[in-house]
């Protein structure tokens, strides 16, 4: 039975802002955040029990002693060729040792397989270290209290028809699971790349790489682990859906620190710095730039979304903050984005609608392309601008001065999004931008739109999608356009 992803991530997190808020967020919002959580699990069957779980019984398992030129296995199921250990049957395979030029090698046909890493050092020149050819699924699993360590050096070279480019690399369904430890880093290519779906429910991870750092082509699904990324392109990618419903992701350097068809945030914590978006769903790597791309770049895609349910995000970000080729809907979590400022790029960007109706967002950036949530949201936003940028605080205060929002972006803006439950209809609030400050009456749930000339603070129509500069017409460019695939209830 064909199963179809309905939800999508929205990004972002940035470890150089500082925030504070009052009013606005809380516990309320964590106990909604956990709420998510289990019922995105339970509800829509992303992972399974054995996903979720990280055991296994040692006492069953096939021991593997890594040592150069010695390895040894005590059970079936493995073969030994030099520093090559090549795995073909299902069972639990435990690992251990060090392997100083050397790769393990799944190759077990339609058979499930689980790898556990228990002080494991592997480093591989010109391929992967794990390197799964063929299994039904492979879980890979870092036992308690092991450190763990995966590298690949050099330029990769093919040793078969796969083209191998990551650290670990799986043909098939891969999960990450554990409570240990595991170091990635991959001198030319990505870290750990499934071309089908790559899940991580548990662990502590530092990926280091040239590519992308976590990337899978039918998935990725992130349901707990505290994850720490360095990558020179995309900190996370899924060429269809991007989910996270939990866990703690630190994106220190990447291009675009979330990229996905879909993109789906329902808990977790995540903090994250890009070069140009922090979140970005897109059909296809579009490396978000004019050069070489013609058409209307501007064009919705209706395969395309950002929905942010839950968790706390933080994004900084040199090009757009949050930017979908669809739509983007926000029904609950804490957003904080430092965007662009340069006017070529806004803090939201969006090519269909955006909605919101619970949660908090603060999106600051240029004005030039500043876009507002639209008139179909049911909480209050308000965008505002300012003539000249500043790098001071966004307060926003209720009618009797009561703070509800503060956020220090760390780098120069000229506006701002706002939204938080405490905006209402008709009521009056005061922002300020800055040393800069206005007080306005909201008329409508939406206050303030992108898109035209402003001067000093400004309003201008109601909704921001009606804000939005155009491109000349034309059709979206092929690198934007990316089919989504239905996809397969899980199964252990």
């Amino acid at each position: 039975m064909s199963y179809k992803m309905s939800k999508a991530v929205a990004l972002l997190c940035c470890g150089a802002m500082a925030l504070c808020l009052a009013a606005c967020g809380g516990e309320e919002g964590s106990a909604q955040s956990t709420q998510n959580v289990s019922e995105k699990i339970a509800s829509d069957e992303l992972f399974t029990d054995r996903d979720l779980s990280g055991t296994y019984d040692e006492s069953e398992a096939v021991a593997i002693h890594l040592t150069d030129g010695a390895s040894t296995c005590e059970g079936n199921g493995v073969e030994i060729q030099e520093d090559t250990i090549t795995i073909t049957k299902e069972g639990v395979y435990v690992l251990s040792g060090t392997l100083t030029d050397g790769q393990v090698i799944v190759d077990a046909g339609e058979d499930k397989v689980q790898l556990v890493l228990q002080n494991t050092k592997i480093a591989c020149e010109g391929s992967a270290a794990v390197y799964v050819k063929s299994a039904d699924k492979v879980f890979l699993t870092l036992a308690d209290n092991s450190d763990n360590t995966l590298e690949s050096s050099g330029e990769f070279v093919a040793i078969d028809e796969n083209d191998i480019d990551a650290t670990v690399f799986s043909k098939d369904d891969l999960t990450l699971n554990g409570t240990g430890s595991l170091r990635v880093t991959c001198e030319s290519g990505h870290g750990i790349v499934s071309k089908d779906d790559l899940k991580l429910t548990g662990g502590t991870y530092e990926i280091s790489c040239v590519q992308d750092a976590l990337s899978g082509n039918d998935s990725v699904r992130i349901a707990d682990g505290t994850i720490t990324i360095d990558a020179g392109d995309d900190g996370i990618h899924s060429d269809a859906d991007l989910i996270i419903v939990g866990g703690t992701i630190t994106i220190n350097d990447s291009y675009e620190g979330l990229e996905g068809q879909t993109i789906t945030i329902d808990g977790g914590n995540i903090t994250l710095s890009a070069s140009d978006d922090g979140l970005n769903a897109a059909g296809g790597n579009d490396q978000s730039g004019f050069g070489g791309m013609g058409g209307d770049l501007f064009a919705a895609d209706s395969d395309c979304y950002i929905e942010i349910n839950g968790g706390t995000l933080h994004v900084d970000a040199m090009g757009d903050g949050l930017d979908s080729n669809g739509n983007l809907t926000i029904t609950g979590g804490e957003i904080y984005v430092a965007g662009p400022s340069d006017n070529g790029n806004g803090a939201l960007d969006y090519a269909g609608t955006a909605t919101i109706s619970g949660g908090i967002v603060v999106a600051t950036g240029a004005s030039g392309m500043a876009q507002n949530f639209g008139e179909d949201s049911t909480q209050g936003a308000i965008l505002v601008s300012t003539q000249t940028m500043t790098d001071g605080e966004v307060v926003l205060l209720d009618e009797d001065g009561e703070e509800l929002i503060r956020f220090s972006p760390g780098k120069s803006y000229n506006s701002a999004v706002i939204s938080c439950p405490e905006i209402a209809d008709g009521k009056n609030y005061t922002i300020l931008l800055g040393e800069e400050s206005q007080t306005i009456q909201m008329d409508g749930m939406v206050y303030g739109a992108g898109g035209e000339a402003m001067g000093g603070f400004g309003g201008g129509m109601r909704g921001g999608d009606k804000g939005r500069p155009q491109m000349p017409e034309g059709e979206a460019p092929d690198q934007n356009v990316r089919l989504q695939e239905g996809m397969e209830p899980p199964q252990n």
